[in-house]
């Protein structure tokens, strides 16, 4: 699924970039050259999502249990599927 049609960018990428440890909104814009001038920026709000989603969840005993999108019951633009609310 893309995550950016301007730029033929995909939720996948983003997310690998993301889980990889590259977590800054910024850089992720830059990197992909994201919202800018010439773009339309209408997927910064869906980025900002896949960031959250790719943060490591910690269990009570303070250890990592994956990301959480792997963990979130919203699941966001998980690998390619829609939530409850519709966003793909």
């Amino acid at each position: 699924m893309y995550l950016c049609i301007c730029q033929a960018v995909t939720v996948a990428e983003v997310r690998e970039v993301a889980e990889a440890g590259v977590r800054d909104f910024d850089e992720l814009v830059a990197r992909f050259s994201l919202g800018d001038e010439d773009n339309c920026g209408t997927c910064l709000g869906m980025l900002e999502g896949l960031i959250e989603e790719s943060r490591p969840v910690m269990t009570g005993s303070g250890q990592q249990t994956g990301t959480g999108c792997q963990q979130s019951p919203r699941r966001l633009a998980c690998a390619g599927e829609t939530n409850q609310g519709g966003i793909e």
